[in-house]
């Protein structure tokens, strides 16, 4: 009798699902309480960086999901930031990066524009960029730079958007000013789903994990939670020094080169 098995699954699965919509709403209570006390912005974005690096460590048990870091250099998690460059395939990127050590994530308005996702953004310190209009581009870079002078690292999506699997899109340029501005190095980082429960990361699978198009967030989180784990390998690619002769384009197509040739499509 499958019946019992299937309404345990659920059972599970509601526990999960309440677990961490519960820890969210504690993680933005706690933003909030901590906004009341600390006025120095820069101060305040990177106790949020730490507080969401603690939590994104349990989301991952929670949910099941294995990370394998890879080539990863003695100089990562230490004081000297970074502005950090990666492929995106869905929201569980943010875990699994934060998880690390403590990021500063740029995402964009439309998502600080959502309903209780962008309190959540909004709490663990992101920076938020318009990617609809180019007309607060410089306002936007500037305080990219400045998170970057203030000792956070920084992490990107130059896609822009999250994707299906199937290839890197191709990185758009203007982010990396910041890193030019600030002469901070830009470090490439790929990352490559390898296994869902015991199948490997393919097309007919890959939706369970990957978030892009016009999919809900909250379905696709539930379905998540089902039972089965998830294997991601986090490889960190060449540093690229920023010197006088560097530009914005060179280093968008050098880091979009040294992520495709590390990821492997499905």
């Amino acid at each position: 009798n499958k019946r019992p098995f299937v309404e345990e699954r659920h059972i599970k699965q509601a526990f999960k699902f309440s677990l961490i919509l519960f820890l969210m709403c504690v993680f933005i209570l706690q933003g909030l309480i901590l906004s009341l006390f600390f006025r120095d912005k820069w101060k305040l974005k990177k106790i949020f960086t730490y507080l969401v690096h603690l939590y994104s460590r349990l989301g991952l048990k929670i949910i099941g999901i294995n990370v394998l870091s890879e080539n990863q250099p003695s100089s990562f998690g230490g004081a000297e930031s970074h502005l950090y460059v990666s492929n995106h395939l869905s929201y569980l990127d943010v875990l699994i990066m934060a998880a690390q050590r403590p990021f500063c994530f740029v995402t964009s308005v439309e998502i600080k524009q959502t309903p209780f996702l962008g309190k959540l953004c909004e709490m663990a310190g992101c920076l938020f960029v318009e990617r609809r209009s180019r007309d607060h581009l410089s306002e936007e870079i500037s305080e990219i730079t400045e998170a970057l002078k203030n000792g956070l690292s920084v992490i990107i999506f130059p896609e822009a958007t999250s994707t299906n699997g199937e290839q890197v899109l191709r990185f758009r340029q203007p982010l990396y000013t910041a890193s030019m501005d600030s002469g901070v190095s830009v470090q490439p980082l790929c990352l490559n789903y390898t296994k869902i429960g015991e199948e490997p990361f393919q097309q007919s699978n890959r939706d369970k994990v990957c978030w892009y198009g016009d999919m809900s967030f909250a379905p696709h989180l539930w379905e998540l939670l089902s039972g089965f784990s998830v294997e991601v390998t986090l490889s960190h690619l060449q540093e690229l020094k920023v010197g006088k002769d560097t530009n914005v384009k060179s280093l968008a197509e050098k880091s979009h080169s040294l992520v495709s040739s590390r990821f492997r499509p499905c």
